[in-house]
């Protein structure tokens, strides 16, 4: 029950900031822990700090490498021979296949300190790397469930994040996408706040 009351609450927070940016309203700026280009300000910084968690995800492929190990000399009786070379191709068989199920594309989880969004990105800040950022215009795609967010890019593996506060962001990030000057993208809100 807990959950659903965060999900529609945040779901009335995305309608909200979405209405009003339609009415021509203005986020105001909050100081930015990210550079900023000119014209761009940043509107909002969400953490731990600030209540807000969330689950960020990318669309990649691993390089995975195949460990080798296993006898390369066995020595016996004919049978004992036979046996252990059967085990080790099992055993290098069985390496390959979870070696390729572990390099296929697939949704790579990273923890995730917090966001900023600003008027032109969204930047994530992963624990022990770099903070990454997601350009507006670069945007091809954007999909909602419930409250996580699948942004789609021209050039960059596809992107999710996860979280209460999501769904707000999902719409400043719409609103701003949306600009004349920027090419069209796809928006799928159909199934966002569905149960």
């Amino acid at each position: 029950m807990q959950h659903q009351n965060t999900a529609a609450n945040a779901w009335a927070a995305a309608a909200d900031v979405r209405e009003y940016l339609a009415r021509g309203g203005v986020l105001p700026a909050v100081h930015s822990p990210v550079p900023l280009d000119g014209g761009e300000h940043a509107v909002a910084v969400l953490n731990h700090h600030t209540g807000s968690s969330f689950h960020y995800e990318r669309y990649l492929w691993a390089e995975v490498i195949v460990p080798t190990s296993g006898p390369s000399v066995i020595v016996g009786p004919p049978a004992f021979v036979a046996g252990a070379v059967a085990m080790n191709a099992l055993r290098r068989a069985r390496a390959q296949y979870q070696a390729q199920a572990a390099a296929a594309w697939q949704w790579r989880p990273s923890p995730v300190m917090g966001v900023t969004l600003t008027t032109k990105r969204l930047w994530v800040h992963p624990y022990g790397t770099e903070r990454r950022h997601f350009t507006f215009d670069s945007i091809t795609g954007l999909w909602m469930h419930h409250t996580s967010m699948t942004l789609e890019f021209a050039m960059a593996a596809a992107m999710r994040l996860t979280g209460a506060a999501v769904p707000w962001l999902a719409a400043v990030i719409a609103h701003y996408r949306r600009r004349p000057d920027v090419g069209p993208a796809r928006f799928d809100w159909s199934n966002a706040a569905a149960g």
